[in-house]
């Protein structure tokens, strides 16, 4: 199973090893971060219900 790699626990004793993981860490939540909003400006979130009616009218099923 894939996960399961994931639930295992791991040492690491090198203090230059340690710095990599941690940064490798804070990038990817950089990155992470830089997609999300990217992203957020291209939805909006629809409450009105006419709005909906005529977005779902254009969807081709």
């Amino acid at each position: 199973m894939a996960t399961s790699s994931i639930t295992h626990n791991f040492v690491i004793s090198d203090p230059a090893a340690i710095e990599r993981f941690v940064q490798a860490i804070e990038e990817s939540e950089r990155e992470k971060a830089t997609r999300q909003e990217k992203h957020s400006h291209n939805w909006k979130l629809l409450t009105d219900e006419q709005e909906i009616l005529e977005l779902m009218a254009k969807k081709k099923w």
